[in-house]
């Protein structure tokens, strides 16, 4: 009997540590998401919450969490950074993509990302990071991605704000891994949205369907940033708008044969989100908590942690090696 109980126990923690098979591949998708628990879509094709500043600081899905509008402000509904999801079945507008639909097909949905550079360098972290709600790190590999129509337009034809491009020229996504407590690794990985940089035209590149970008060089990580890069600048910043459309982003959870890691008791924390303090359960080590730029704001071996001194946002609560999101 007591076997059994062993044998039944270790099951459960398995169940719990891994909400998915050790070597099984998650793969993001948007038809079932946590967080909105549906999405609703206005006249244009695009989330009817993309200027929410309040109610969805990530987008949830599978084991994801996507960055919504981090600033918390839409500028009265005029201007978002992060992530949204839109299904517009044209190769035209802010909310488009050139493949006019996700991966599925015309019409489908798919998220778009808008890089704010301005956002970036206030904050010294990307706009646009996605990250686990599981607390666990994953096997990067990698997600399709495509041209936004504005970019797009942008590099071939010019616009009130950027230039055609020319020789010499590259419309570059970079993806960069972040570790267990979402700083940067500095592991990065590019893919050419356009490519000018040869002389000779007719090796010019330039993306305007869904393409695999390749990200399992980034190895294991606790989240991935993202970030967009032109040649075509001014004062320091992109005059090519810096919007790029993504879909069916992978990862996989890691291959392990150590039992001692599967057994590993996880942490609780509660409230979530919370006000003045938190409480840790089952914490075997100081319990840390991050802002997501990285910066260590708390560091206690006290179960019950008094956080009215942190301001409202998104932290990072890490103990040992296991990490969770939490929010104030």
């Amino acid at each position: 009997m007591k076997k059994l109980i062993t044998f039944c126990l270790m099951t459960f923690l398995v169940v719990n540590v891994f909400a998915y098979a050790p070597g099984d591949t998650i793969t993001l998708d948007l038809t079932t998401p946590t967080n909105p628990a549906t999405f609703t879509f206005n006249a244009v094709d695009a989330w009817t919450e993309t200027y929410n500043e309040t109610d969805y600081g990530y987008i949830e899905s599978q084991v994801f969490g996507l960055s919504h509008l981090p600033s918390g402000q839409s500028y009265g509904g005029m201007s978002y950074e992060g992530f949204t999801v839109c299904k517009v079945a044209a190769d035209s507008g802010y909310f488009g993509c050139m493949a006019r639909g996700g991966v599925d097909g015309v019409g489908t949905p798919y998220v778009l990302g808008y890089y704010s550079e301005y956002y970036s360098m206030l904050n010294s972290t990307s706009s646009n990071q996605v990250i686990f709600n599981t607390g666990e790190q994953y096997d990067a590999v990698g997600m399709y991605v495509c041209n936004n129509p504005m970019a797009y337009k942008a590099i071939t034809q010019g616009d009130a704000y950027a230039r055609k491009f020319a020789a010499g020229d590259s419309f570059v996504l970079k993806a960069e891994a972040l570790d267990a407590s979402f700083a940067p690794t500095g592991q990065t990985v590019s893919f050419y949205l356009a490519d000018y940089r040869s002389e000779n035209p007719a090796e010019w590149t330039i993306n305007n369907t869904w393409e695999w970008f390749d990200m399992s060089s980034l190895g294991r990580v606790g989240g991935i940033s993202f970030s967009v890069s032109s040649t075509d600048m001014s004062y320091g910043f992109s005059n090519t708008a810096t919007y790029f459309a993504m879909d069916k982003l992978k990862v996989a959870v890691p291959k392990t044969t150590d039992v001692s890691e599967l057994m590993a008791q996880k942490i609780t924390v509660y409230p979530n989100p919370f006000v003045d303090y938190v409480e840790v359960t089952n914490a075997q080590a100081p319990v840390e908590i991050y802002t997501l730029a990285g910066v260590k704001v708390l560091s206690t071996n006290e179960s019950r942690i008094n956080t009215s001194t942190l301001a409202t946002g998104v932290y990072v609560l890490k103990c040992g090696n296991q990490t969770v999101k939490i929010i104030k």
